[in-house]
């Protein structure tokens, strides 16, 4: 899935390692390292938390917060050579994301560039397992929406 992705989002997803593991059935560790990095990430989700009561997002605007969590259905590239946008459609079955608690241990993204001394927050973290998760066929569009 990883070597698929990569090669369907050359530009979104900058070049590096990725690394999960589950410490047992109540945590997840996730790291990403980035070539150059400037864009590391390690979080611990508690698989059986529920969310943190400083969310930013509570009750109802966090159950409307499940709605984004994950891939949004399409995914879009320039393709310099045409001119075209491409244009992929995810489907997703047994999508059920759950709430959970996470402990960001890394994100050194924010200390660079124009987000430098910024002060994220974490506005919900949501797990999804067993997720029946494929593309369509990606079609060329031009920028007015037409089918190329």
């Amino acid at each position: 899935m990883q070597v698929g992705g990569n090669l369907l989002t050359p530009a979104i997803v900058p070049a590096g390692g990725y690394q999960d593991r589950c410490g047992g059935a109540e945590k997840l560790t996730a790291t990403v390292d980035s070539r150059d990095g400037r864009a590391d990430l390690a979080v611990v989700a508690d698989l059986e938390s529920r969310p943190s009561p400083s969310a930013p997002f509570r009750s109802a605007a966090a159950r409307a917060a499940i709605r984004f969590a994950g891939p949004l259905p399409y995914t879009f590239d320039y393709e310099a050579k045409t001119g075209s946008i491409v244009v992929i459609k995810a489907n997703r079955n047994r999508w059920q994301p759950h709430p959970v608690s996470v402990q960001v241990k890394r994100m050194n993204f924010f200390e660079h560039g124009g987000f430098a001394g910024s002060e994220p927050v974490l506005a919900n973290a949501f797990h999804v397992a067993d997720v029946d998760y494929g593309w369509e066929r990606g079609s060329l569009r031009g920028w007015d929406g037409s089918i190329r």
